[in-house]
């Protein structure tokens, strides 16, 4: 049997070694694009198809830029590529780096990136080591979500806890206020006085809902469900907040659809959700110079009552507009506000199965949009 040559036994090693590169190319998971040194494809692997949307022989002798930099980097790119030709240095060469990358449907997609020059010969080549990011950024993106999520819950379970010491040490001055302005409305009864002293009254005593409310949110309770017509919760709730809207110089205009019908809820909470949202609006009005408007109005959409409350204060700026429902987040002076109205207003629409959310734009006011469902929440929804 012939002996093999040593040339024979070289030819076959170079053989098989590239025949092995080949294979670990094809099999990888990632995208492999190697170009020569005017940014032509000479190769590419299954994962670069699948990850890209082409097909491998439409990728083949197009250009690198074309193919997969995203349109509004490819100047950049052509400019790299030049310089790193003149020069023989590059921002991108020998780096690994997380990029925008483009896909075949015309939309960009967060790859990872490293960039080789390989010297075969006199040739350069430049091989392209591409990893799809989206999965990971996902996942990175829900844990964010989660981590705020989680964020928020600690500080509303300090606020809960917060509002339970508060309603606790408000108790007893408000069951003097109670007794006293009971007192007086027998002792004044007949008079010109009693109405106010009737006013009194019931404003103590929702005062003292409140407190109870607030004892009960510490401890996470489900909403007493009745029947609240929301046109006259309002109503009254702007009659509470009036000598505030007055005193503000706010002209407050009202719009009630009358096709409203009562909906299930806990009366007092919504007040308390409602009275937050109102008196943030005066709040935001405070620096405006004028004429100061409120607008609160209800409509009826489907299974849904809308109740919109806007002003045409200053608005919200863009960096803030994700955090306005956080507890105690306020861009008031200290004093003016503890930043709870928000919160909380968002925790009882919540708790009653609807959402809450906003329109603004800076300078041009701001409207809350609240949605409440005419049909009972299920009890776990209602309980979350």
């Amino acid at each position: 049997m012939p002996v093999p040559s040593a040339s024979a036994d070289g030819t076959k090693a170079q053989l098989s070694a590239q025949s092995l590169v080949g294979a670990v190319i094809d099999a990888s998971l990632d995208a492999v694009v190697i170009a020569d040194d005017a940014g032509m494809i000479l190769r590419v692997n299954p994962a670069a198809g699948a990850i890209f949307g082409h097909a491998l022989e439409d990728m083949i002798g197009q250009s690198i830029g074309a193919m997969i930099v995203p349109p509004h980097m490819r100047a950049a790119h052509e400019r790299g590529m030049a310089r790193h030709a003149a020069t023989g240095e590059g921002r991108v060469v020998g780096k690994r780096l997380e990029l925008d990358a483009w896909h075949a449907e015309g939309r960009t997609f967060p790859v990872e990136i490293q960039i080789e020059q390989i010297a075969l010969g006199e040739q350069q080549v430049y091989a392209a080591f591409i990893r799809d990011l989206t999965e990971r950024k996902a996942m990175e993106a829900e844990m964010a979500r989660q981590r705020a999520q989680l964020h928020q819950q600690e500080k509303l379970t300090a606020l809960g806890a917060l509002l339970g010491g508060v309603a606790h040490e408000l108790n007893n001055p408000l069951a003097v206020v109670i007794g006293r302005a009971a007192i007086l409305e027998d002792a004044l009864a007949g008079t010109p006085d009693e109405r106010d002293i009737v006013k009194l009254r019931d404003a103590a005593n929702r005062c003292h809902r409140i407190v109870r409310t607030f004892l009960a949110m510490a401890r996470e309770p489900r909403p007493m469900q009745g029947q609240v017509n929301l046109n006259e919760l309002l109503a009254g709730t702007l009659e509470f907040s009036g000598y505030g809207l007055r005193n503000a110089d706010i002209a407050v205009e009202v719009d009630y659809d009358p096709a409203v019908v009562a909906i299930p809820g806990d009366h007092d909470r919504l007040v308390q959700a409602f009275v937050g949202l109102i008196t943030n609006a005066q709040q935001a009005l405070a620096d405006h110079p004028g004429p100061r408007r409120l607008r609160v109005a209800t409509a009826l959409h489907d299974t849904q009552v809308q109740v919109t409350i806007a002003d045409n204060g200053p608005g919200i700026d863009d960096a803030i507009k994700d955090r306005v429902f956080e507890p105690f987040f306020t861009t008031r002076a200290f004093g003016e506000g503890g930043g709870h109205g928000l919160a909380i207003a968002r925790g009882v629409v919540e708790s009653h199965g609807g959402a809450i959310a906003f329109e603004s734009k800076r300078g041009q006011g701001c409207a809350v949009l609240v949605r409440l469902p005419i049909d009972p929440a299920p009890a776990g929804d209602a309980a979350r």
